[in-house]
């Protein structure tokens, strides 16, 4: 699509025109999710929920409850009999492959625990066999409840090496065990880096990255172009119109982080005089709760508010006690992301599955996506 464009700003047109978007390969599954998040604007949700494709922290099944342990600043494993913590979980990194089956609203209390529900509703498909289970809890009621309520959360492979049977290890996984990977440096404050599970190093590396989704329009003349868009994949999470997200503003000398809810999205692309892409930038435009309209450059956005779940998980946190660690791991990843091109700050890809490197998405294998230049 993009070559196409480029050779028609080239010879002369000038382009203001809708755009249409080729289905060529199996993530088309992520544009209708997309779609759902979209035409639920009215009842925006108060409740983390993951969405489909996006890099998740999560732990596995224990017995037992896992708290925010202030002391240590860990999660750790709550012993309730002898009131104290005992012991924390393993995390790892991966995607989210697929939602919950059940149609449900998610409240706070998902946040916490798992709710069950009554045997008599339908089952989910059998958990897969990665998923390890406890003598105290391996009954069929929960995992019954766990494939229909939890999400499939597929293991994340370097997306740097050719190397990817790591997404071939998957899990169902209750809301209460996932958090954002945008969280991780604060999960992980002090868990040596050397302890880290390797999925999270690997999704380091895509922290700065990013691609568009749902591109509707297109302007230019030649030699730049305009695409606004519906969606943006930055990094581990995806922003879309009506999204309320948090950015960074300088004021009187110091840095300050807001939020704003996203009216639009657009994508600029300069090229140079043989046609190679020049320089490119992604700008989000939004309302302030001032009712203030502002512009905000990609490299100041930071990341979708989560609502109740900030308080949940680290209830003595103030808000953006993770800007330090998103704008680390966003350098980080300038460092150690080796597709991309001339020390370049953002790794622009195609769409999200040439974003992350995958070759297998939701048990099956996918295209690796078109390299072709924007």
């Amino acid at each position: 699509m993009y070559v196409v464009l480029r050779q028609r700003l080239q010879a002369g047109e000038v382009l203001n025109e809708p755009l249409r978007q080729p289905e060529r390969h199996p993530w088309v599954a992520a544009h209708q999710t997309l779609r759902h998040y979209l035409t639920r604007l009215p009842q925006r949700l108060r409740v983390y929920q993951p969405r489909v494709g996006e890099l998740v922290l999560y732990y596995r099944h224990v017995a037992g409850e896992v708290r925010w342990d202030q002391a240590s600043q860990r999660f750790r494993f709550w012993d309730e009999a002898g009131s104290r913590f005992d012991g924390e979980p393993e995390w790892i990194a991966g995607v989210v492959a697929q939602g919950p089956e059940e149609k449900q609203a998610f409240s706070v209390e998902d946040l916490q625990r798992l709710r069950e529900v009554p045997e008599s509703r339908t089952a989910g498909p059998e958990l897969e066999r990665e998923q390890k289970w406890t003598p105290q809890v391996n009954d069929d009621v929960r995992a019954r409840v766990l494939a229909r309520r939890g999400y499939k959360v597929e293991w994340y492979p370097d997306p740097t090496s050719d190397d990817k049977d790591y997404s071939w290890r998957s899990a169902y996984v209750p809301l209460h065990h996932i958090r954002p990977f945008r969280y991780h440096g604060r999960v992980l404050q002090s868990v040596p880096r050397d302890s880290w599970h390797p999925t999270i190093t690997h999704a380091n590396k895509a922290m700065a990255t990013c691609a568009l989704t749902d591109q509707y329009h297109v302007r230019g003349r030649w030699p730049e172009a305009e695409v606004t868009c519906r969606g943006v994949w930055v990094g581990s999470e995806l922003l879309v119109l009506g999204d309320t997200v948090h950015y960074l503003i300088r004021l009187s000398g110091s840095t300050h982080l807001k939020m704003m809810v996203l009216e639009a999205i657009t994508f600029s692309r300069t090229y140079s005089h043989d046609g190679n892409p020049g320089r490119a930038e992604i700008r989000f435009e939004g309302k302030t709760q001032a009712g203030e309209t502002v512009t905000v450059m990609l490299d100041n956005i930071i990341g979708r508010r989560y609502g109740e779940g900030r308080r949940v998980w680290f209830p003595n946190d103030k808000l953006g006690a993770e800007v330090d660690d998103v704008k680390s791991a966003r350098r980080r990843s300038a460092q150690e992301d080796t597709r991309r091109k001339n020390g370049t700050p953002w790794y622009l890809a195609n769409d999200r599955i040439e974003q992350l490197g995958l070759t297998r998405f939701h048990s099956r294998m996918v295209d690796r996506a078109s390299t072709t230049s924007r």
